[in-house]
């Protein structure tokens, strides 16, 4: 009989304890940069409190199939990527200036995103197509994002993905006329930790633009069946969220999210995925 290792698999002992303090690191070291001016938050603006990339606002599993299960993220893409006749559809609400919340679904302080994304593929390998759309934001954005390498024992999910393809948006809020550069590219990887019941999915990547040519990371774990909570860095500043399964079916999700983007921004959203 092989000796007891440590690890996240002891999920009634030292497992939640284990998660909840990388979840602390993660939110407490992002929170002195949640002052930053309004000017940062600016740069890259349409996809400052959701990029709706696969992960954002509802769960991905190395099989591509969505839902509440697996890896999910704010504004970080995850080495996930759905597959064939896996697909989502969600909006979010958000504050775009900080210290003040609006409530409404358009108008000034006011960001509302609508994300729709369709996986093609087979299981592991999938291939996502996503469209985005940002109030008083003309014009809609396609992305895409392809998974490399499934999951293994030892080997993490790898995809890759191209935020805004035909580089429609601009880099900065009231940009001069026909200045763009929106288009990012990225690189992530997705690991699951620990046990059946509450998994610790780890998420580290590489990104340009949006992602400020840097490496961006994130945490999602499984506090409860239906219940998720995350922390990510997405290159620029740090997002905290919480997420829940209204449905409790595992092929149909109504997932609420509420998040924190730069920790100070409120996000509320509701994506259905199935």
């Amino acid at each position: 009989m092989r000796p007891p290792t440590a690890s996240f698999t002891d999920v009634r002992g030292g497992g939640h304890l284990r998660a909840a303090h990388l979840l602390l690191v993660v939110v407490a070291v992002g929170w002195p940069a949640s002052g930053y001016p309004q000017v940062y938050f600016d740069q890259y603006s349409q996809f400052r409190l959701v990029c709706g990339l696969p992960g954002n606002g509802y769960g991905v599993d190395n099989d591509g199939d969505v839902g509440f299960a697996g890896a999910m993220s704010q504004c970080i893409p995850v080495g996930y990527t759905p597959s064939n006749a896996s697909w989502a559809v969600g909006g979010y609400s958000g504050q775009s200036i900080k210290g003040k919340f609006y409530v409404g679904l358009s108008g000034t302080g006011i960001d509302d995103t609508g994300t729709a994304a369709v996986g093609l593929g087979s299981k592991g390998h999938g291939i996502c197509l996503i469209w985005t759309g940002v109030d008083q934001m003309p014009g809609k954005v396609l992305s895409a994002q392809a998974q490399l390498i499934s999951e293994a024992h030892k080997r993490l999910a790898v995809s890759v993905g191209v935020l805004d393809i035909m580089d429609q948006r601009d880099p900065m809020r009231d940009a001069p006329p026909r200045v763009k550069g929106e288009r990012s590219l990225y690189l992530a990887a997705t690991k699951r930790l620990g046990g059946p019941h509450n998994p610790v999915h780890a998420t580290v990547g590489f990104g340009t633009g949006r992602f400020n040519e840097s490496p961006f990371f994130g945490v999602c774990y499984d506090i409860r069946p239906r219940i998720k909570l995350m922390g990510e860095y997405d290159g620029y500043k740090w997002n905290a969220a919480v997420a829940g399964d209204l449905l409790g079916d595992k092929e149909h999700a109504l997932v609420l999210f509420v998040g924190a983007a730069w920790l100070n921004r409120l996000v509320v959203g509701l994506t259905y995925a199935h």
